[in-house]
């Protein structure tokens, strides 16, 4: 699993590389003068920065909107979510009066708040 992830963050990185040729390219093919040119001093490299914001805050606009458009749903038959390692059946991860030594266990109370024998046992672990 993780050599797939890295495979498809590689494939994204030389995929985000080509796009950025394309917007040079684009960019060299669009104005008179020249934005991205040999000369520095006579580019205006700044134009084509400014260009790039914009298209970085366009992407911003749409992550906005997905995020606000998700809605999460629970799938059917899904088991509830685990309370992660080192957290108290008070919910608490930490601070005054929750550190456990390392080894301890602690009882976790069951949704229904009764303790019938089927509570999970967590081990909390020292940082």
């Amino acid at each position: 699993m993780r050599s797939l992830i890295q495979a498809m963050f590689l494939v994204a990185l030389g995929l985000g590389n080509y796009l950025g040729s394309v917007i040079v390219t684009i960019v060299n093919a669009a104005t008179d003068p020249k934005w991205i040119g040999t000369d520095l001093n006579q580019s205006h490299l700044d134009y084509y920065f400014y260009i790039l914001s914009i298209l970085g805050f366009a992407n911003f606009l749409v992550y906005l909107w997905v995020a606000i458009k998700y809605e999460h749903t629970q799938i059917p038959g899904a088991a509830a979510p685990s309370v992660p390692v080192g957290v108290g059946a008070d919910g608490d991860a930490g601070g005054s009066g929750s550190r456990r030594g390392v080894g301890e266990k602690t009882n976790l109370l069951d949704s229904d708040g009764g303790n019938d024998g089927d509570d999970r046992q967590v081990v909390a672990l020292d940082d």
